[in-house]
């Protein structure tokens, strides 16, 4: 799967996946599958760990749960994720709060 875009962070891949599918609550396993049509995934990204899952698989919950910690999603419930509800403003005005989009 080398199909996203290079030099994207993981934060921002994340967020994008979240930002699809808002106001909706997303699964875990739906983050795992659309994060790689944001992020091109490398050979090291895609290495299975000791515990049969992919490394991005550890890099995307590393990344969900700093996120949340920032407030800048919310868990629903283990594994389900959502963005804020005040995320539908940001977008709708065109990136952060106090203008200047992406």
């Amino acid at each position: 799967m080398v199909e996203g875009e290079a030099g994207l962070t993981w934060e921002e891949a994340v967020l994008r996946v979240l930002r699809r599918f808002h106001p909706r609550e997303v699964e875990l396993q739906t983050v795992y599958f659309e994060v790689g049509r944001h992020r091109r995934l490398s050979g090291q990204d895609l290495q299975i760990t000791r515990y049969g899952e992919e490394r991005y698989h550890h890099v995307v919950r590393a990344t969900l749960n700093q996120l949340v910690k920032a407030g800048r999603l919310e868990r629903i419930r283990r594994g389900v994720y959502a963005l804020p509800e005040r995320a539908g403003e940001e977008r709708a005005g065109g990136g952060r709060p106090g203008g200047g989009g992406r």
